[in-house]
């Protein structure tokens, strides 16, 4: 058990294409759940591709400077959500998620889902 969590694009109503997963990447999370359309009840959003360029901004100013960390991309505690600490594993998660959302395109919706 523990906090997974997908991004999926669905085209042509009947194709579901996944785009990029993470595992206990609580500050990931936290960052999808400010969102202002979050349904914690459905845990998910729909999220346009040029609001994710700007997460991989987030992610590459905190790699950057460390110490932007708790305030740019905060830990969220959760049960099984893993470490909240500023560790090799947090950034380590920035890189993953900068890897994984580089090549987004700015005008298509996604849909963040979450499950733990």
């Amino acid at each position: 058990m523990g906090l997974d969590m997908y991004l999926e694009e669905e085209k042509f109503s009947s194709i579901t294409l996944h785009i990029a997963y993470w595992r206990k990447a609580n500050q990931i999370m936290k960052w999808f759940t400010m969102l202002p359309d979050w349904k914690e009840d459905e845990q998910e959003v729909q999220v346009n591709g040029e609001k994710l360029q700007e997460l991989v901004e987030t992610c590459k100013e905190v790699l950057q400077d460390h110490k932007k960390a708790e305030k740019l991309l905060p830990t969220m505690e959760g049960f099984f959500f893993g470490g909240v600490e500023y560790d090799e594993y947090y950034f380590n998660c920035l890189e993953h998620t900068i890897k994984q959302l580089e090549s987004i395109e700015a005008n298509t919706w996604y849909t963040f889902s979450a499950s733990w």
